[in-house]
C-alpha cells in the first residue's frame, strides 16, 4: 500500500510532464507581432484583374477634395472635404484614361491625366505648403 501511492504520484507527474509542449519565447513573440500588423501586399503577391485605385493623404492645412474623371469627363469616384492629416479610403474605378482633379479652396484646382490599367494603384499627396506632391501611378 505504502509503494501505491509513490506510484500514482511518479505516473501522476510523468503523465503531466509528458502533455506539456515548450514553445520558444521567440516565436511566441513573432506570432504576437504578426496578428497586430494588418495585412499588406507583398512583391510575390500576383494581382489578378483588379481595377486601378487611388487613395490621397492630406498633409497640407486645408480641406481638400479629389475627383476622379474618365476621358469623356464622367465622375468616375471622388473624396471630398478631406480633412488636414488624413488619409482617404481607397477609390476604384474603371481602366482608361484618367484625370484627378484636387480642389484646395473651390477656385483653384490641379489636374493631372495618366493612363490607368488593371493592378495600378495612385497614391497621391497634399504636402505642408498645399501643393500637390509629383507621385506616379505605379503597378502592383
Amino acid at each position: 500500500m505504502k509503494h501505491l501511492l509513490i506510484i500514482v504520484a511518479c505516473a501522476t507527474m510523468a503523465f503531466t510532464s509528458l502533455s506539456c509542449s515548450t514553445e520558444p519565447v521567440d516565436d511566441f513573440e513573432l506570432q504576437l507581432l504578426s496578428q497586430d500588423e494588418p495585412p499588406s501586399f507583398e512583391a510575390n503577391d500576383i494581382c489578378v484583374d483588379s481595377d486601378p485605385e487611388v487613395r490621397i493623404t492630406n498633409n497640407g492645412d486645408l480641406p481638400i477634395h479629389l475627383d476622379v474623371y474618365d476621358f469623356n469627363e464622367n465622375l468616375l469616384g471622388f473624396v471630398h472635404n478631406l480633412q488636414p492629416g488624413d488619409t482617404s479610403e481607397w477609390v476604384n474605378f474603371p481602366v482608361g484614361t484618367i484625370m484627378f482633379s484636387v480642389t484646395k479652396d473651390l477656385i483653384a484646382d490641379e489636374k493631372i491625366q495618366f493612363e490607368m490599367s488593371k493592378c495600378m494603384i495612385f497614391e497621391m499627396e497634399i504636402d505642408i505648403d498645399n501643393l500637390l506632391t509629383d507621385a506616379e501611378p505605379e503597378s502592383i
